[in-house]
């Protein structure tokens, strides 16, 4: 289950750099814990991920992308990545290259969580704990 996990993961992250929301991967109640990018909070749903998804890369030109640079199984049902987000204002111009760890929680192969982290040892120590 966990290598179906990691390229369950990787699909995603090739859809999004396509310009794909790919939200058939993600739970109808899916959770995304917002902390690490541009504000904090949770979304809640598919269409709280499609309206935030819509703002955020609302704010980057065209071609920004995820770069994935290592995925690991913690377990059976989640995966952690290491990421570099790559993006240039819409308006300001001004580059962004910013190292992002996320925590891909999945059940019945579709997410159920996501959550962010500044690196990767906090990510970690996050999956240990109980999720909610």
């Amino acid at each position: 289950m966990s290598s179906a996990n990691l390229e369950l993961v990787r699909s995603i992250y090739a859809a999004w750099n396509e310009a794909d929301w790919g939200l058939e991967h993600f739970h109808p109640q899916v959770e995304w814990e917002l902390s690490g990018l541009d504000q904090t909070g949770r979304v809640t749903g598919r269409d709280g991920l499609l309206d935030y998804w819509r703002h955020y890369w609302g704010a980057w030109r065209p071609g920004s992308r995820w770069e994935v640079l290592e995925l690991t199984c913690l377990g059976e049902s989640q995966v952690l990545a290491w990421a570099r987000v790559h993006a240039v204002g819409r308006s300001s111009g001004v580059t962004v290259d910013a190292p992002l760890a996320q925590l891909w929680t999945v059940r019945d192969g579709l997410i159920v969580l996501l959550r962010n982290f500044q690196d990767r040892a906090t990510a970690i120590e996050a999956a240990a704990l109980p999720e909610e």
